[in-house]
């Protein structure tokens, strides 16, 4: 067997042999898995990427209640996101009861 470069070994064949231990790269790879799993969650995801915009987002269900909101939205009614979710979008934007 030779010897790579950063403690890799591999077989005679080209393949990488599993028995090599590095600890380090064992606890960055666990690091990585937990990271990895926890943005597969699609709801996860998408609060992460629409949280880091300055753009406005919101969603709504079919009867127009805000069902969630990025920050950016909550900061530029100068509410917290647990003020809006649940209100009707004329509520947070119009300062109305009444639908527009």
């Amino acid at each position: 067997m030779k010897e790579k470069e950063f403690g890799k070994r591999e077989s005679l064949a080209g393949k990488p042999e599993n028995n090599v231990k590095n600890s380090h790269h064992k606890n960055n790879t666990s690091s990585y898995n937990e990271q990895e799993t926890s943005l597969k969650k699609p709801k996860d995801l998408k609060s992460i990427i629409l949280n880091i915009t300055s753009e406005l987002y919101a969603s709504f269900n079919k009867d127009m209640l805000i069902t969630w909101v990025n920050k950016a939205t909550a900061k530029s009614v100068n509410k917290t996101l647990q003020e809006i979710i649940g209100k009707h979008c004329y509520e947070i934007w119009q300062n109305s009861h009444q639908p527009c």
